[in-house]
């Protein structure tokens, strides 16, 4: 029986892990193992791109009229929503309008990392809430901190606010997003042969964004930092740091990357200022696949793509965006790229 989001779920670890552990999910997955899978087929279709190629503002901007009228209807469809949500006493209402905002201003990024990647972006995935699957988790009323044990006040101490635990945050969603990935992986490996149509089944389940479980994971994973080292992880997802580089030079990550051990790693990057980034790595003994909420799950067939993905993604994009930074003239703070090795209990 699929249980609903309510206070109840947070009444301990145990019924938090119990809402999370996705087996709907993991038997949909498990499914796609019995089916047929050509290497490179991944499940973009040639109908999903023309779709958000045509609805994205970056091909209305041939056309200035058509253009300004989807912008202004989607700061429409943001500002009615935030008038809902804290005029109206609708909330529920307004926050579905936001996030359904939110994903309208992201078509823009999803039709740029197709163009990017091409073939070899196998899923597209966008790094906000699903507006379906995770509804429930983000138009749920504030719950006051009396109704929440200590341990997972702990836990979503971030997001507590006023004495209410606010679960309404449009922030991305990467950390959520590359953790459910990553545990679903966990879940499902033992029913695939071929490994490329096992990471698709996998990040086919988030190209909508993160659903009910990985927005939760968003609002609740800290990976016992900042004084909290007791809070374990959720589902016995466990991470071991194999590598941290500090201000890594184009060189110094190519290197890095190339001598990690087959496996699946959590990737994060921290530039000197402004929000870190989470992604997922997993290399075999041939091939090596990222699974980046910003843009989907990405396959290098070769030692080029991989090193051209480190240049410009990871170092030059995520690490080192900022015009300050490109010249040299570098801010208080250092710019780190962590690797941590994956495994469940």
């Amino acid at each position: 029986m699929t249980v609903k989001f309510s206070p109840a779920v947070l009444s301990s670890e145990a019924t938090l892990d119990a809402y999370m552990r996705g087996k709907e999910t993991i038997d949909t997955i498990k499914a796609e193992a019995k089916t047929s899978y050509i290497k490179g087929q991944g499940n973009l279709g040639a109908l999903e791109v023309v779709w958000i190629v045509m609805t994205s503002p970056l091909v209305h901007a041939c056309s200035p009229f058509i253009n300004s009228i989807y912008v202004h209807c989607v700061l429409f469809i943001g500002a009615v929503g935030n008038l809902c949500f804290y005029c109206l006493n609708a909330p529920k209402m307004g926050m579905k309008l936001i996030v359904q905002a939110t994903h309208l201003l992201h078509k823009d990024i999803r039709m740029l990392m197709i163009a990017i990647f091409n073939r070899n972006l196998l899923v597209s995935t966008v790094n906000v809430q699903s507006m379906d699957k995770a509804e429930e988790v983000y138009t749920h009323p504030a719950i006051p901190v009396t109704q929440i044990p200590q341990p997972l006040q702990n836990r979503f101490r971030h997001y507590i606010d006023h004495k209410h635990l606010h679960l309404d945050k449009v922030d991305g969603q990467c950390a959520g997003m590359s953790d459910w990935f990553a545990y679903l992986c966990l879940q499902t490996e033992s029913v695939f042969r071929n490994k490329e149509q096992h990471l698709v089944a996998v990040a086919s389940q988030l190209k909508n964004g993160a659903g009910k479980e990985a927005a939760l994971w968003q609002l609740g994973q800290f990976d016992g930092a900042d004084g909290f080292e007791h809070t374990p992880p959720l589902l016995g997802l466990k991470k071991r740091r194999v590598e941290k580089i500090v201000n890594p030079t184009i060189e110094k990550a190519i290197k890095t990357f190339k001598r990690l051990k087959p496996g699946l790693y959590a990737l994060r990057t921290q530039p000197q200022r402004g929000s870190g980034h989470r992604m997922n790595f997993y290399k075999d003994a041939q091939d090596s696949y990222v699974f980046d909420p910003n843009a989907g799950l990405i396959a290098f067939n070769s030692d080029a793509q991989l090193e051209n993905w480190v240049r410009y993604s990871v170092v030059n994009y995520y690490l080192y965006s900022s015009i300050m930074d490109i010249l040299g003239r570098k801010s208080k703070g250092n710019s780190e790229l962590t690797f941590e090795y994956i495994s469940s209990h």
